[in-house]
């Protein structure tokens, strides 16, 4: 449990309510940069195409660090998993009808189901994925654009 807030006055006196942006951006520069890599042949054809987004997506960022590469496969794995006991669940529907007898069963794969979505949606969170997650990254600036495009560009809106 937290404690009381302090006021205002509290928190300017201890010299506490002064915000500095510049601490949140802490380490901005990528040393080792995670290059684009094709995703691992033995998963399904729509996570290859998820990994494929978002390595495309992130690897032009810059926010990917080697690393960061077994998470990245960790959570794809978790993705990975997912879908195929989703696929599974959707198959034994057809072919079994489910009965009393088979509730363990498909209670089973509905946890299996929605642990593994958990775990890859809170590693994708970590990456940005979410739209909230997303401000909190912090994007190198691309390099400056050459000052011939900027004459080409302004000659062309002139």
């Amino acid at each position: 449990m937290a404690g009381k807030r302090k006021t205002l006055k509290e928190l300017e006196l201890s010299g506490t309510n002064i915000y500095h942006p510049e601490r949140k951006n802490w380490n901005t520069r990528n040393d080792r940069p995670l290059e684009y890599k094709p995703a691992p042949s033995g998963y399904l054809k729509r996570t290859q195409i998820a990994w494929h987004q978002f390595m495309e997506v992130k690897a032009t960022q810059g926010v990917l660090s080697v690393d960061d590469e077994p998470l990245v496969v960790a959570m794809f794995d978790s993705l990975d998993r997912h879908l195929r006991y989703k696929d599974r669940r959707k198959q034994l529907d057809k072919e079994l009808g489910w009965t009393k007898d088979d509730v363990l069963v498909r209670n089973h794969l509905d946890i299996m189901i929605d642990r593994e979505f958990k775990q890859w949606t809170t590693l994708a969170m970590r990456f940005g994925v979410g739209p909230l997650d997303r401000t909190k990254l912090s994007v190198a600036p691309k390099d400056p654009e050459d000052p011939m495009f900027t004459l080409i560009k302004k000659a062309k809106e002139g």
